[in-house]
This record gives C-alpha cells, structure tokens and sequence, in this order.
C-alpha cells in the first residue's frame, strides 16, 4: 500500500478500521482544550465516528481573507512611534577672548608676549590657557603654521653668527621646539654645530 498516495480521508478510515477511536474535546467558552494530564476528570469525551469526521469542515475555511490587492503608488512606510526629541542644553560659547589667547599660544608666542599682545597680565593668559584646554581648544606651541614667524625665525638664523635654536628661541621669545618647526617649514637645513652635539662635554 502505497501510504504516501493516501487522503486525509483514507488514512482516518484506515486508522478506524483498526480500531482506533478520535475525541474531540469540547472546550468551555473562551477556553482552549486542555491536555490529558490537566483535564477534569469529572469531564467525559465521546468517540466521533466517520460521519462526525466528515462533518468537519475543511482546513481552507480557517485560512486568512486573501489580501486586498496592492494599489499603484510607494508602499506607506510603517514605523513605530517614537519619543519626542528634547534636546539637551546648549554648550557654552567659548569667550573670544579666550580663542584670541589660544590661537596666540600655537603660534609660537609665549605668555609673556601673549599678555603684551591683548593687554593683560600673565595670570590672566595662564587663566585663559586653562580654560582653553578644558574648552577642548589646543594650545601647545607650534602647531599652527605661522608664516610670519616663519620668516622672522629664518630672517634670525640667518643673521647672527654661529645660530642656535636656543639664541633664537631666546632672541625672539619663542619656544625652541617653535624655532625647530620653523626652520624645517622655512627649509633651512642645520649643521652638526648647531644641533649642541657636543653639550654635556
């Protein structure tokens, strides 16, 4: 017997002729069946014979309504709902005077003539460096190419004898790492003696 060609239909009669029994149990209202082991045993099931099976209704008639069909035009986009954006406070404007010392300080200038240049005293600059820095603003020496001080520190090296960075740094009130930055943007190349090869001897 070929048990793969058998209906719905050929294998529930086959399974009765057997003598095997179907019970459906009858559920409460808005209940669902509840299994075996938690039925109440004061409730009693009845055997359905072939005509109560055949009475069922087929499986297609619980299938879902078919969609409607899709009109022309974009598909609407379902999203879920979201919260209402609140922003959150504003960060505070950085005082320009304070980007002014800043801006002076990666140029090369020092404090000194950072407080000679906005007309304040040295505690303030240091003041407004501090609070640069928690600004997330940089201010180390430098960094900033400064064509000006480009060309005083080359026009320097230049003109005193035997240079160092250190004279220069010195002579013009600059960091000697600035002097170092600006004499490779200005191209100049040093010499052994000028790079205090013999310091310490």
């Amino acid at each position: 017997m070929n048990l793969g060609a058998m209906t719905l239909d050929d294998h529930i009669a086959r399974f009765l002729a057997g003598g095997g029994r179907i019970q459906v149990i009858q559920p409460a209202s808005g209940f669902a069946p509840l299994p075996d082991n938690l039925r109440h045993r004061g409730r009693r099931t009845r055997p359905l014979g072939a005509e109560a099976i055949a009475a069922i209704p087929p499986a297609t008639a619980c299938a879902p309504p078919p969609s409607p069909p899709r009109t022309a035009g974009p598909r609407p986009v379902t999203r879920p709902p979201q919260k209402a954006h609140r922003p959150g406070p504003k960060p505070a404007a950085i005082e320009p005077r304070i980007v002014r010392a800043a801006r002076l300080a990666i140029t090369g200038r020092t404090r000194p003539e950072i407080a000679a240049a906005m007309g304040i005293d040295e505690d303030s600059v240091r003041s407004y460096l501090s609070r640069a820095r928690k600004a997330g603003l940089d201010v180390r020496r430098g960094n900033s190419p400064d064509p000006a001080l480009t060309a005083r520190i080359a026009a320097a090296w230049r003109a005193v004898p035997d240079p160092t960075t250190r004279k220069i740094a010195a002579g013009l009130g600059v960091a000697r790492t600035t002097v170092l930055k600006h004499l490779k943007l200005a191209g100049i190349a040093r010499t052994p003696a000028h790079c205090h090869a013999k310091r310490g001897k």
